[in-house]
């Protein structure tokens, strides 16, 4: 009989805990807003992050037993959970309408537009496994797309205003990221024409793949560079030409995550490796550094 501790393991497993850190992306509207002292904004984005993790988790769950007999013969995933047989299938009719339940409750807490975010999410996650990822191109969108439906889950939470120069700069650069993970699958195949198990590509491909990620990474850092002359910046910052360093702080954390992706070094996936990276803590920390020398200016030598 399974210990309680093996078995809330197994849980934790199957539910993809460790994938919730990507959820922490629904805080990033209440972050860089003006209004980023307000606690009112950060409960509500925790809310809004909980929610996500729910029916994340939900999902995953949904797809793991839509999919245990594919799963079973499948050289990596035979070792989740259900497929392995650690966790009883029985699991999942419990937790999915907890999951489920607590994803509802919070959403219209949140509001309306809340819910119908979450529910496209779910929908177009639960589509995506069950054939999206095997159109070449198209599942790289609805990757990016995935990490995009958490900033605007994130505004609708917030009930603050919409950034278009955030969401055009975030979607650009999960649009690399996800070329970047598809880049790092078809080098782990060999030197043949073999396509990536359950996906739309072969090796040959992943010169091209490169080619799109790589730039839509550069295009990622051109857009905060036309923000800062744009009238919003002009308007809420006291030195707005300060901004122009976050430029040679994006291109080298673009640069550098290709580089360590071409070496073999980042996993597959992307975001989870930025999340647990410290070098790229430190680069966000130094965008908010610019950020609010920008908008403040740095303090007079001496003052109080």
């Amino acid at each position: 009989m399974q210990s309680g501790r093996l078995i809330f393991f197994e849980l934790a497993r199957a539910m993809r805990v460790h994938q919730w850190p990507k959820n922490l992306l629904v805080f990033l509207p209440a972050l860089t807003s003006q209004e980023f002292d307000e606690p009112r904004l950060f409960l509500a984005a925790l809310k809004a992050f909980l929610a996500f993790c729910a029916i994340a988790s939900a999902v995953y769950l949904i797809n793991d037993l839509a999919d245990l007999e594919h799963d079973r013969q499948h050289k990596a995933k035979r070792h989740r959970p259900f497929a392995a047989g650690t966790l009883s299938t029985r699991w999942c009719y419990v937790l999915i309408p907890i999951l489920i339940g607590v994803t509802i409750v919070i959403g219209l807490d949140l509001g309306r537009s809340f819910l119908v975010v979450l529910l496209v999410y779910a929908l177009l996650a639960v589509a995506y496994s069950a054939g999206l990822k095997r159109v070449m191109m198209l599942d790289v969108i609805v990757i990016a797309v995935f990490y995009g439906l958490r900033i605007v889950a994130g505004y609708e939470a917030t009930h603050l205003e919409y950034s278009v120069w955030l969401i055009s700069f975030t979607q650009f650069l999960f649009i690399s990221l996800a070329f970047m993970k598809r880049d790092i699958e078809l080098a782990t195949l060999k030197k043949t024409r073999e396509g990536a198990a359950g996906r739309g590509y072969v090796r040959q491909d992943r010169s091209v793949i490169g080619a799109f990620g790589i730039a839509s990474g550069l295009i990622s850092i051109l857009v905060p560079s036309l923000y800062i002359d744009s009238h919003v910046v002009k308007e809420l910052y006291r030195h707005p030409w300060v901004r122009w360093l976050a430029c040679p702080i994006a291109c080298y954390g673009v640069g550098r995550i290709w580089i360590l992706a071409n070496r073999g070094v980042v996993d597959e996936d992307p975001v989870a490796f930025v999340l647990r990276d410290p070098v790229s803590y430190v680069l966000g920390g130094c965008l908010a550094l610019v950020a609010l020398v920008a908008k403040f200016g740095l303090p007079a030598p001496g003052g109080g």
